[in-house]
């Protein structure tokens, strides 16, 4: 399963100070990080992306960071970026 990261408990802020992340991250008291994560059938929870860093192109979501990983395996790159630009589709 691969879902965002949320979390609750005592030990969780209930807002940012003077920030307006606060209504976005805090939803009926659940923290939501941010984080996408895949949960494994022992329930075993491994960061896999941040939501902020996924790219929708052709109504599919594509990771930035498993994009630019798979360039930066190719022998003749040295460096890479992966940026979203708009298209008018």
């Amino acid at each position: 399963m691969v879902t965002e990261l949320c979390l609750k408990g005592p030990r969780i802020a209930g807002s940012y100070y003077k920030d307006e992340r606060t209504e976005e991250s805090m939803k009926d008291g659940w923290l939501y990080t941010g984080d996408i994560v895949t949960v494994d059938s022992e329930g075993c929870i491994k960061s896999a992306d941040r939501t902020k860093d996924l790219i929708k192109s052709g109504g599919e979501w594509i990771s930035s960071v498993d994009l630019k990983n798979a360039l930066m395996w190719h022998d003749k790159v040295l460096e890479a970026s992966v940026v979203a630009v708009p298209h008018e589709k």
